[in-house]
């Protein structure tokens, strides 16, 4: 998990970059470019400390089972013990279809 934590970071950090040649380009209100801005370094950050927090407790059997190989963090740290939103935006799209 923590060579995803660093590939993480890595990744997020090179999205923001490609991001800021592209934003001259944008055609934006300036209070939407700073609520872009804000929930991108938010989102780029949290998706991080994710993988990061996963790599130190030895979690990551849910999210990521071959590269937590045989570390099993508690069941509240794999998030087994209750069901947590997601802070990204895409998790409030899903639809929950019947069964």
């Amino acid at each position: 998990m923590a060579l995803s934590s660093h590939l993480e970071g890595v990744l997020n950090g090179m999205f923001l970059a490609l991001l800021g040649l592209q934003w001259p380009h944008l055609n934006l209100s300036h209070a939407w470019q700073v609520v872009t801005v804000v929930l991108l370094v938010y989102a780029g950050y949290a998706n991080w400390l994710a993988r990061l927090l996963a790599a130190a407790w030895g979690a990551g059997r849910k999210l990521a089972p071959i590269a937590a190989g045989s570390h099993q963090a508690s069941a509240t740290k794999e998030g087994k013990g209750r069901q947590r939103k997601a802070s990204s935006p895409s998790c409030s799209c899903r639809r929950r279809w019947p069964s």
